[in-house]
């Protein structure tokens, strides 16, 4: 919903992982190299950067506003692969609430701003001109249309993975629900890549559940 409770939320995930670590000495050991394959190396090369760059006071502020990218990977490097799939899981789950209540948010205040000018229930192609997409639909929560769509391109790609392995039909229903209210976030989003990602995400799922389709020999179902 906002940068600062995201920001607040990491911090509280800080504190935890450090209280788990250095009070309860709750720890994995594992190899210091897989720290090679995270984003330690895009902070380091950040920092080697401020020894080069003409402007070293907006490096430095740079530094700071990605200092997340040196302190999650050695937090979550002395966590258990239990535990490292339950923080994922709940990440995850925080991501696409987060997108799904900021869509609703924006589209809901959107129609509110639609419907001032006209009568209600009336819709035209109106709806999706400039004055309702792009950077007026993200004005309200000040935050960059494409930066969002990021997001919620993500959250819609864990939602087909869910509904790919769902198991139950019991939340069915609910993720067919968040899938469509993202996908209608990305028509008001309007941002040409991310409207090409979620092409993309979506001709491979479709692609994905033909092959399985026609694996399983069920022709008729794979044709229509």
């Amino acid at each position: 919903l906002a940068i600062e409770l995201s920001n607040l939320f990491l911090i509280i995930f800080f504190v935890s992982s450090a209280y788990q670590l250095i009070i309860k000495k709750k720890y994995v050991k594992t190899k210091f190299t897989i720290l090679l394959y995270s984003t330690i190396i895009l902070y380091f090369l950040s920092f080697f950067g401020l020894f080069f760059t003409e402007t070293p006071s907006e490096s430095v502020v740079i530094l700071e506003r990605n200092l997340s990218f040196l302190l999650c990977p050695l937090l979550l490097f002395f966590h258990s692969n239990k535990n490292l799939l339950i923080i994922k899981d709940k990440l995850f789950k925080g991501l696409v609430l987060g997108c799904v209540f900021s869509i609703l948010i924006l589209i809901t205040n959107n129609l509110f701003n639609y419907f001032q000018t006209r009568p209600l229930f009336i819709f035209d192609n109106e709806i999706f001109s400039y004055y309702y997409t792009y950077y007026y639909f993200t004005n309200l929560l000040d935050i960059h249309p494409t930066y969002l769509g990021a997001y919620v391109v993500f959250s819609i790609t864990i939602l087909i993975n869910k509904l790919i392995n769902l198991k139950t039909q019991s939340n069915k229903t609910i993720y067919l629900f968040e899938l469509f209210l993202l996908s209608l976030g990305v028509l008001f989003l309007n941002s040409r890549i991310i409207i090409v990602i979620y092409i993309i995400i979506i001709i491979c799922f479709l692609s994905w559940k033909l092959i399985q389709l026609f694996k399983n020999k069920n022709y008729k179902y794979g044709l229509i």
